[in-house]
C-alpha cells in the first residue's frame, strides 16, 4: 500500500531542490515585538459550503489557549471547504507582518482575512501546509495576501492593511471528501 503523505513528502523535498516551488516560511519562536490576538472566546463562527448547496460539516471548539477546527469537507453538491472566523476590531495602523501556529494534519489551509471594499466584504488567503502531528509557526507578510470574491481572484484590489481588517480565520478546501482538525495556538501581528 502506498504511503501518500510520504509520496506527498518526497515531491515537495524534490520540487524544493529543483526550485520549481518555494519553502514555507517556518520560525521558531514568535517575536516579542508582536501583539498576540486573543483566540480563546465564542465569537468564532463556521461558514461551510451549504451557503452553496455543499454538505461539508466543520466545528469549532475553544479551548483555554486555542481554538481547534474540525469537521468533514464533500464535494456532493458542488461542495469541498469549510471555514471559520471571528471579528476582528479597530487593530492599530502600520502592522504589516501576521505569525501563527497551529497543530495540523498534514492539509493544506488559508489564513483568511475580510475587509470591506468597493461596498463588498472580500476576502484574503495566505495559503499554509500544515503537516500531521506537529506544531509549525508560519509567518506572512500582509501585503503577501491575495485578494478573492467568492472564489475569484481580483487583481485590482488595494493590498491589505491591518487597520483594514474587519475579520480573520482558517478555511480549507478541497476537491476530494476528506477529514480534517488544526488546532490554532496563536495569532500575533507586528511592524
Amino acid at each position: 500500500m502506498v504511503n501518500v503523505a510520504t509520496v506527498f513528502t518526497s515531491l515537495i523535498i524534490n520540487q524544493l531542490a529543483l526550485g520549481l516551488v518555494s519553502a514555507p516560511h517556518f520560525s521558531n519562536n514568535v517575536s516579542p515585538n508582536m501583539t498576540k490576538i486573543n483566540i480563546s472566546n465564542d465569537n468564532w463562527r463556521i461558514t461551510n459550503d451549504d451557503v452553496m448547496g455543499g454538505l461539508s460539516q466543520g466545528n469549532v471548539q475553544s479551548r483555554t489557549s486555542a481554538i481547534i477546527f474540525s469537521g468533514n469537507l464533500s464535494t456532493k453538491n458542488n461542495g469541498g471547504f469549510s471555514s471559520v472566523f471571528m471579528p476582528l476590531n479597530d487593530l492599530p495602523q502600520s502592522l504589516s507582518t501576521i505569525a501563527i501556529t497551529v497543530t495540523g494534519d498534514g492539509n493544506s489551509y488559508q489564513l483568511r482575512f475580510r475587509r470591506y471594499y468597493q461596498g463588498n466584504l472580500i476576502s484574503y488567503k495566505l495559503p499554509f501546509q500544515s503537516i500531521a502531528n506537529q506544531t509549525t509557526n508560519h509567518q506572512f507578510e500582509l501585503t503577501q495576501a491575495q485578494a478573492t470574491f467568492r472564489g475569484r481572484t481580483i487583481t485590482n484590489a488595494p493590498p491589505l492593511t491591518s487597520e483594514s481588517i474587519v475579520s480573520i480565520g482558517l478555511l480549507i478546501r478541497s476537491e476530494k471528501a476528506t477529514e480534517y482538525s488544526i488546532t490554532l495556538h496563536n495569532i500575533s501581528l507586528g511592524e
